[in-house]
């Protein structure tokens, strides 16, 4: 995230969150191993869109040079940044699938696998830091930079719940899935 004095923060900086309106942000994914790359944006009203290969509803499914990747930068311009309009205050969800396979499903079938997510709205009080990662819909543990400051199994936490709905519908769409839940103000 880009803050007002144009200071690029990493989203594991806790002054980067909450990520407002009108800031600026890049998208910044990597894999181990070439794969086909696939990006959607959850927002706290449980609405996701495609943002990686493509970024927009309309253009899944459409023919596209796809190939495996290591890394995705959004925007390709690393001087450039995405703009954020927040759909509430709550907290949002990136999430990328990672496969061997180019993805076949129409944008009608992948609609459907997000289709009534559990809005994660309104941000308790306390939680404009808030940030998780997760790997394979499984918090992260183990990686000092990642992993919650707290324990969180257990405590019905939004983000666990959507990663558990997301496990229901995703689980065998991908070999790899990590997400990132983050808090997010819409003023």
């Amino acid at each position: 995230m880009l803050t007002n004095d144009l200071k690029l923060l990493s989203l594991m900086d806790s002054l980067s969150l909450p990520l407002k309106l009108g800031d600026l942000f890049r998208i910044e994914a990597s894999v181990d191993k070439p794969a086909y790359i696939y990006l959607f944006w959850i927002d706290a009203n449980g609405r996701a869109d495609p943002m990686y290969p493509w970024d927009d509803w309309d253009k899944v499914g459409t023919a596209m040079d796809e190939k495996p990747v290591t890394r995705i930068s959004l925007p390709e311009n690393p001087g450039q940044g995405l703009k954020f309009k927040p759909a509430a205050t709550g907290l949002d969800t990136l999430l990328m699938l990672a496969r061997q396979e180019p993805l076949k499903a129409s944008a009608d079938e992948m609609r459907l696998w997000f289709a009534d997510l559990t809005p994660l709205h309104p941000l308790p009080a306390g939680w404009d830091t808030y940030r998780a990662w997760f790997d394979n819909f499984h918090l992260r543990k183990g990686d000092n930079l990642r992993a919650p400051k707290f324990e969180q199994e257990g405590l019905g936490l939004p983000s666990l719940r959507l990663q558990g709905e997301l496990r229901e519908r995703l689980k065998d769409k991908a070999a790899m899935v990590r997400a990132v839940s983050f808090a997010a103000a819409d003023k």
